[in-house]
């Protein structure tokens, strides 16, 4: 028994919400590590 094209398109779905979600939660730390990044070097070029 093969899937219907609505199931088949449904877990090609699923997939890319999940890679999508995958890309967002590197690119929020991507940059919260820059954040810090120029917080450390203002901290710094203030002393």
């Amino acid at each position: 028994m093969s899937k219907s094209s609505f199931e088949k398109k449904n877990e090609h779905g699923f997939y890319a919400i999940g890679r999508q979600r995958d890309q967002l939660a590197s690119e929020k730390r991507r940059l919260a590590r820059q954040l810090r990044y120029a917080q450390d070097s203002a901290r710094l070029a203030s002393l």
